[in-house]
């Protein structure tokens, strides 16, 4: 072969490792959108316009009100091994270990686990099987703030794992929702990065916190969260009805638009006076948050909301 055509040869293999390499940089990739029907605000996106991305914060809120007890139909469990488990709590805290087990999710958001309202200690909330015998009652304070159990970080999946057991993790009287949210926004303030975007996933048993603790409104807290860069997706766990057993999907409907990650945002939600977002129509149609009526649906809405943020993982 000539000289010229060692060249030729040359100069087409190294077109081909560009062409592979350019490619190969455009896979790896992994833009999403924030919410379910949210904005594509550009979070996951290199400052230098690369395309890579970094692991967002998120910060797990689970409620562990007094009502969690309850099984999906709304009734009191048996106090044996066989109530337990159909109990609201002990389902959550298993989706949320199954989740915790998802290979690399971890390293690929930036993990932390709050509650709602927070244990004073001293046996003041309960524990499931004192609430289901009845042999305690709650003496937690009403309406009290929530806690970090723990602060959103990479490779934090075993710890939380390890810091929640539907059997000795306590259930506290009372749902300050909005008391919860601001514990998380507080916390994740404290975290803030630059180029990190910091997410919370509520995820409750219902909407009574308007007969129990109506102040701090969270639609309110949530509106201030969205307009700081946080955005809240909500999980309804449980009966998808407006009786007291139920998530009230009216009032998680609005949450969800104020959270800025209701389905079909741009249509289902509206501004209102003063800024943040009010569901268009709360009342008719279908959910605009992520409605989970049992173990399996669950499962799936907390694989779906980490799936539709995390940084290269993959479901």
């Amino acid at each position: 072969m000539t000289r010229y055509g060692v060249c030729v040869q040359y100069s087409r293999i190294l077109s081909l490792i560009l062409v592979a390499a350019a490619a190969c940089g455009q896979s790896s990739s992994n833009h999403k959108d924030a919410g379910s029907g949210g904005d594509d605000d550009g979070g996951n996106t290199g400052d230098d316009g690369d395309m890579t991305c970094t692991a967002p914060n998120m910060l797990i809120l689970l409620d562990r009100t007094g009502t969690m007890h309850r099984n999906l139909a709304g009734a009191t469990p048996t106090d044996d091994p066989a109530g337990h488990a159909t109990a609201k709590f002990t389902i959550a805290i298993n989706a949320l270990d199954a989740l915790m087990a998802t290979p690399g999710l971890d390293q690929s958001l930036r993990l932390g686990l709050a509650m709602f309202p927070r244990d004073p200690g001293g046996g003041k909330c309960i524990t499931l099987s004192q609430r289901l015998s009845g042999s305690a009652t709650f003496m937690n304070p009403p309406c009290e703030a929530g806690e970090v159990v723990v602060e959103p970080a990479l490779g934090t999946a075993a710890s939380i794992a390890a810091s929640i057991d539907p059997e000795t993790t306590t259930i506290c009287n009372t749902t300050p929702i909005g008391a919860g949210l601001q514990t998380a926004q507080d916390d994740l303030v404290t975290h803030a990065m630059s180029g990190v975007d910091q997410y919370i996933m509520l995820v409750t048993d219902g909407a009574d916190f308007a007969d129990s603790c109506p102040t701090p409104d969270p639609l309110e807290v949530l509106r201030t969260l969205d307009a700081a860069g946080t955005k809240t997706f909500i999980v309804g766990f449980g009966a998808q009805d407006t009786t007291t057993q139920g998530v009230n999907p009216p009032v998680l409907n609005q949450l969800a638009c104020a959270g800025h990650t209701a389905k079909d945002f741009a249509t289902n939600c509206k501004q209102v006076a003063g800024g943040g977002y009010d569901a268009v129509d709360p009342m008719n149609g279908p959910p605009l948050y992520y409605d989970a009526a049992d173990a399996t649906a669950l499962a799936a809405s907390l694989r779906a909301v980490a799936g539709s943020v995390c940084c290269g993982c993959i479901f």
